[in-house]
């Protein structure tokens, strides 16, 4: 069963990076926003998670630097939105046929 949040520590061991990557993944990149719970413990959702290692297969499998890799989330988020606006067209046409 898979958790709903995973602590800072959690999501550096599944990433198999030191804190100071992550951190600086956090700083470089807006989509990544920390979460705190009450204090400063960061938690991160599945979804999140998810992200994260998508990042470090751009740095560390494909060899990308900070600017391929901002630019690889653009794209992949231009092409999301254009699935979305595809299916809400899909939708409207079987609504109102």
């Amino acid at each position: 069963m898979k958790k709903h949040y995973y602590t800072f520590t959690e999501l550096c061991d599944i990433l198999d990076v030191k804190p100071h990557i992550v951190r600086y993944w956090e700083n470089e990149i807006p989509k990544l926003k920390k979460k705190c719970t009450k204090g400063t413990t960061r938690r991160y959702s599945n979804k999140e998670v998810d992200l994260y290692k998508r990042i470090h297969e751009l740095f560390f499998v494909k060899k990308l630097t900070m600017a391929g890799v901002k630019n690889e989330l653009k794209k992949r988020k231009v092409a999301l939105s254009d699935i979305k606006k595809e299916l809400q067209e899909i939708r409207d046409m079987l609504i109102h046929p």
